[in-house]
This record gives C-alpha cells, sequence and structure tokens, in this order.
C-alpha cells in the first residue's frame, strides 16, 4: 500500500494491545501493511490477536510485557526483534486508571498509575531509542 498510511516496512511494537485502543491500533497497522509486535501482560488476548491478524494476512507476535517491571521492558523488545526484526516504530499505548475518587485514592494507587503510565512508558522509550540508536535508525520526517 502506498500513501500517507504506508506503514509496509514498519515493525511496530505496541503496548497494551491485549484491549482497547492498543487492540484497535495493532488492528489497524497491521491492516496496512506494519508487522505488529502485540505487548500486554494478558497474553492469552494477544494470542487471539495474533491469530486474527494473520488470519487476515498480516504479520504480528504476541510478547509478555509488564510496562511497571523495567526487567519485562528488554526481554519484551528482544522477543518482538526476533520474531519480527527492529522495532521501528513504539506505540506507547499501556496505562491504567484508578476508578476511585481522587480524595479516595491512596499514595499506593497513586505509585501504580505513576508507575503504568509515566515510569513505565519512560523505560520502555528509552529502551527502544538505544536499539535505534545503536542502529544508527533515523527519526521520523516530516513529509
Amino acid at each position: 500500500m502506498s500513501g500517507l498510511f504506508d506503514v509496509s516496512k514498519e515493525t511496530i511494537l505496541v503496548t497494551g494491545a491485549s484491549q482497547g485502543l492498543g487492540r484497535q491500533f495493532a488492528r489497524v497497522l497491521a491492516a496496512h501493511g506494519a508487522a505488529v509486535a502485540l505487548a500486554a501482560r494478558q497474553t492469552d488476548k494477544l494470542k487471539n490477536l495474533e491469530q486474527e491478524i494473520r488470519g487476515n494476512g498480516g504479520r504480528a507476535a504476541a510478547v509478555a510485557l509488564d510496562v511497571t517491571d523495567t526487567a519485562s521492558i528488554a526481554k519484551a523488545v528482544d522477543a518482538a526483534e526476533a520474531a519480527l526484526g527492529p522495532v521501528t516504530v513504539l506505540i506507547n499505548n499501556a496505562g491504567i486508571a484508578i476508578e476511585k475518587l481522587a480524595t479516595e485514592q491512596t499514595e499506593a494507587d497513586w505509585d501504580a498509575v505513576i508507575g503504568a503510565n509515566l515510569k513505565g512508558a519512560y523505560f520502555l522509550a528509552t529502551e527502544v531509542a538505544r536499539r535505534m540508536i545503536a542502529r544508527k535508525q533515523d527519526g521520523p520526517r516530516a513529509t
């Protein structure tokens, strides 16, 4: 596919791909030709999505990832790259929300949100960036 939304040469790691927006991002990216690494904690849901994408002629691989566990991050990127090749794009989508009034949230609740939504996203982005820098991959360019 050519045009504005041609991602056929990209290997895209999508976090939070087991449900919601991440799942839909993965479907759309695969439909437009990307190889999609599906990353999340719920690997059973990822396997189903991987089969769906492959059944539609796409390229996908499910990889276990817990963004709150920094040791999990490098392992997940290793697995994605072993299955699909170097990650060229990161969709840092994983995140959580605590469904309580702010006045009822505890420090542990806040730490969980920051751990997943900020710390996890940061350390995943830096892991992918280190690999891109090592292989001298250019960043995105406006066209």
